[in-house]
């Protein structure tokens, strides 16, 4: 049989696990999200930097799953182009020799303001190989000021080639998108982090958003 261990971030050591912090900052803030104490307050004003809290936990995990709740606050970007996109997830693995990014995930803005999720991921296999490939978005609650529970589930490919990885995006615990298990995803998540996760400020983005309750959860062998 199989057992499920999590990881759950405490709002309270968040600050003390901040990465490197330039302009972007993290900060502790009251109320959190979904009723909770306290909330992770992530500043994306320029020029940037990574404010982040990291989790070193994973160990090789072919099926990983992340997720949290995230209120868009005061947080504005552009809403043209594909360069407003502002990551606030992010994992990594090593399967393939080299620490590389396995999957992201970003916040958009459209023209009418709202803000949706976006999963971005990387397969060999793909039209463009290297580049970045998204997976079906979905709007957050109220535009991005209603708290919002973002999951992603993660699977690996069994063997590096076959094509049989698999993404599926969850909405409030409700299927949004799914790959299907068609994918060449050759990493086994190794790394994951949130908050401001890239160390640039894309067009436009300035404000704060929150994060909350944050959980990894990944399948092992049990007794």
């Amino acid at each position: 049989m199989r057992s499920r261990k999590s990881l759950f971030f405490i709002p309270l050591a968040a600050a003390l696990l901040a990465g490197p912090v330039l302009a972007a900052s993290i900060a502790v803030v009251q109320p959190g999200l979904n009723g909770t104490g306290n909330a992770l307050q992530v500043n994306a004003a320029p020029p940037g930097g990574q404010a982040v809290v990291i989790s070193q936990h994973p160990v090789n995990e072919r099926l990983f799953t992340m997720s949290f709740y995230v209120n868009t606050d005061t947080l504005s970007t552009c809403s043209a182009a594909l360069t407003c996109r502002l990551f606030i997830a992010r994992t990594f693995g090593n399967a393939t020799g080299p620490f590389v990014d396995t999957f992201r995930v970003g916040l958009k803005r459209i023209a009418n303001g709202a803000f949706r999720i976006i999963v971005w991921y990387k397969t060999p296999t793909s039209p463009n190989p290297g580049t970045w490939e998204a997976v079906n978005s979905f709007f957050l609650n109220a535009g991005g000021a209603a708290d919002t529970k973002v999951t992603v589930e993660y699977t690996a490919s069994s063997v590096i080639g076959v094509l049989d990885g698999r993404i599926r995006v969850f909405k409030d615990d409700v299927l949004a998108d799914d790959t299907g298990a068609v994918l060449n995803l050759p990493n086994d998540i190794d790394n994951s982090r949130i908050g401001m996760v890239t160390g640039n400020i894309l067009a436009g983005a300035t404000g704060t958003f929150l994060l909350d309750e944050y959980v990894s959860t990944r399948a092992v062998a049990g007794p």
